[in-house]
């Protein structure tokens, strides 16, 4: 008889047999860690069974497989694309979605890539924001951040006042 068992999340199954001779084999996998077993006897397979689980538990607690990093842009000015977009990694290859905290109200989030982008419209200073990514098990965030925005960046210049339109001979 074969059986499968699968988490929630998709993040931990288990899959085995079961042999008229009572033998079990079972195979455990977290994320991208497998382990396979043999039990002899139902009281071999559920201890092999608890076993198992305790220790995908404890590894799981002390999970440290998710990173993040990237520099946003701590400046942005009135009228122009302002964008950043953080770089997450889960060592399993887990299913990565972000959070922010403290946006900007100009600007949109997207929870599947983490890319922050807007035009802000007005000068101000916008403080203590963190994004945070996030694979199902753990969660870490880069470091706070502030954006200051200016005003425009244009590099044109404007002149203004009214043209001579006739210069006395002999002058310059």
């Amino acid at each position: 008889m074969a059986f499968s068992l699968i988490s929630l999340s998709g993040f931990v199954a288990a899959r085995g047999t079961l042999e008229k001779s009572l033998t079990l084999e079972l195979t455990v996998e977290m994320g991208k860690q497998q382990r396979t077993t043999t039990a002899r006897s139902w009281i071999a397979a559920i201890a092999l069974i608890a076993g198992l689980l305790t220790s995908f538990a404890a590894a799981a607690a002390t999970w440290s497989g998710l990173s993040i990093s990237g520099t946003p842009p701590v400046t942005a000015s009135v009228g122009q694309l302002y964008g950043f977009q953080p770089y997450a990694r889960s060592a399993y290859g887990l299913r990565i979605r972000y959070s922010i905290s403290n946006a900007p109200s100009w600007t949109t989030f997207d929870t599947s890539t983490g890319r922050l982008l807007g035009t802000p419209s007005a000068t101000g200073k916008f403080s203590n924001i963190v994004i945070t990514a996030s694979d199902g098990f753990s969660r870490t965030s880069l470091p706070p951040f502030s954006i200051t925005v200016g005003g425009t960046s244009s590099t044109s210049l404007k002149l203004s006042g009214t043209p001579v339109v006739s210069v006395p001979a002999g002058t310059s």
